[in-house]
């Protein structure tokens, strides 16, 4: 059952469709440009079928400024909820402006730009002044209104987070196509030429403490951690939805397997949650074992066939 009804309309030119597709992202349905007449039909038809509903209404449509104020004054008097009208504003020397660089006419332009602003901000009073909130975003740049947008109308307390991903991956399997960051740990030692190691992986606590012994590896992370922490955190802030950080190195079963984890571990700690992949660790877990026990049939000169007994060469 429909609850929540925003009407999205202010100025041309001040950011109707990036609040749309800000309310997306938190869970509306939108509908863009629909004739406000046509309103109470399409509330009738999708009543039952969602929750969430934001309609864009501009001065494109006559009726908007004849008809507007009765049509949602009468939807809230026939309707369990109350539509909430978001008007987006902006001063006319921005609207102007704007106009200037994405060299589209107003839609009342006639003479000049300033004389469409002029009649639209006149027939936009009637919505104006039932308009709850209105967002001024003259100084406002995308990102930051869709930030504002989603405080405004989030069905959760938080904004919608960072969806982060950390992943490993061996350099001899290719590049994965979908990363942002990437750093090389192939500068420190590989245990894949520790025996022991070998069939092991980053996660395992041999590997672990044979990285921790090499100098290098605790003044990387000393100095990676906080910058990591610092440019999530900036990601945040821009408004981006997606960020993959890589590790690799050549098998992608030791080194950037340990680093993935060790960045994700300390990012937890500070609150920003991710998701961990090893894209390439468990196949480089079998072929490590597959190696050693080649190594040791070659060394040892036995040949161990399928019924498992050993025989001379």
């Amino acid at each position: 059952m429909l609850k929540t009804l925003v009407v999205i309309t202010g100025m041309s030119g001040s950011g109707k469709s990036v609040a749309a597709k800000a309310l997306e992202d938190t869970g509306f349905f939108c509908v863009d440009n629909l004739p406000i007449v046509l309103l109470p039909q399409l509330l009738d038809q999708l009543d039952d079928r969602m929750e969430r509903l934001a309609v864009v209404v501009d001065i494109r449509q006559p009726e908007v400024s004849e008809h507007g104020r009765h049509i949602l004054e009468q939807i809230q008097s026939s309707r369990p909820y109350t539509p909430k009208v978001l008007f987006l504003d902006s001063d006319d020397l921005t609207l102007q402006r704007r106009y200037a660089q994405s060299r589209r006419p107003h839609p009342l332009q006639g003479e000049s730009v300033s004389g469409g602003i002029a009649a639209e901000r006149e027939m936009l009073a009637p919505l104006r002044e039932i308009a709850d909130p209105i967002v001024d975003t003259s100084h406002l740049a995308p990102h930051e209104l869709r930030r504002q947008l989603r405080k405004l109308f989030s069905n959760t307390k938080e904004d919608p987070s960072l969806q982060l991903t950390i992943t490993s991956f061996g350099f001899k399997n290719g590049l994965p196509l979908d990363i942002d960051v990437l750093f090389d740990v192939r500068f420190l030692p590989n245990p894949y030429w520790v025996e022991e190691l070998r069939a092991q992986s980053g996660q395992d606590a041999g590997v672990q403490e044979y990285l921790e012994q090499v100098e290098d590896t605790g003044k990387f992370l000393e100095q990676l951690k906080p910058t990591l922490l610092f440019l999530v955190r900036c990601y945040q802030n821009s408004d981006r939805h997606y960020l993959t950080i890589a590790f690799g190195c050549t098998g992608g079963q030791h080194r950037s397997v340990y680093m993935a984890e060790q960045i994700h571990a300390y990012l937890v700690e500070h609150g920003i949650m991710g998701r961990v992949i090893h894209r390439d660790m468990e196949q480089a877990v079998v072929d490590a074992s597959s190696h050693s026990h080649a190594s040791l049939t070659a060394i040892s000169g036995f040949e161990v066939p399928s019924g498992g007994s050993g025989s001379l060469r």
